[in-house]
C-alpha cells in the first residue's frame, strides 16, 4: 500500500497594487501567506487574522476615485459615485449570497 502525502507548502496571497493617501501608487506583491492591511497600507503577514482579502482589496480598488479615473481595468471609463455606490452595493449582495449558499451547504453536508 503506499500513501502520497503532499509536503508542498500551499501558495500565498497577492497584495494588489494600490494608492496610498498621499496619491503614492505601490505595485502589487506576492506574499508567502496573506495579505494584510486596509485599503491605503498593504503588507504581508503570517497572522490569519489581520488578513485583508482578494474581495476587500477589490472593493477599496473599484471605490477609490483615483483608480476608477485612471483605470484600464475598466477600459478608462469614469463610474460616477451613484455607479460606484451601486457596483459595490452589487458585490455586497453577491457576498452574502455566497455566505448563505455555504452555510445552507455546510449544513446539509452535517446532516448526512
Amino acid at each position: 500500500m503506499t500513501v502520497n502525502v503532499n509536503t508542498s507548502k500551499p501558495s500565498g496571497e497577492s497584495c494588489r497594487a494600490y494608492t496610498d493617501s498621499d496619491g503614492l501608487t505601490y505595485s502589487e506583491k506576492s506574499c508567502p501567506q496573506f495579505c494584510c492591511g486596509n485599503c491605503i497600507s498593504r503588507y504581508c503577514c503570517l497572522d490569519r487574522s489581520y488578513k485583508f482579502g482578494e474581495d476587500e482589496q477589490f472593493m477599496c480598488n473599484v471605490l477609490d476615485d483615483r483608480y476608477v479615473t485612471n483605470s484600464s481595468v475598466l477600459g478608462g471609463n469614469q463610474l460616477s459615485p451613484a455607479s460606484q455606490f451601486g457596483l459595490g452595493f452589487n458585490i455586497l449582495i453577491l457576498k452574502f449570497m455566497e455566505i448563505s449558499y455555504l452555510l445552507e451547504l455546510e449544513g446539509t453536508v452535517k446532516g448526512h
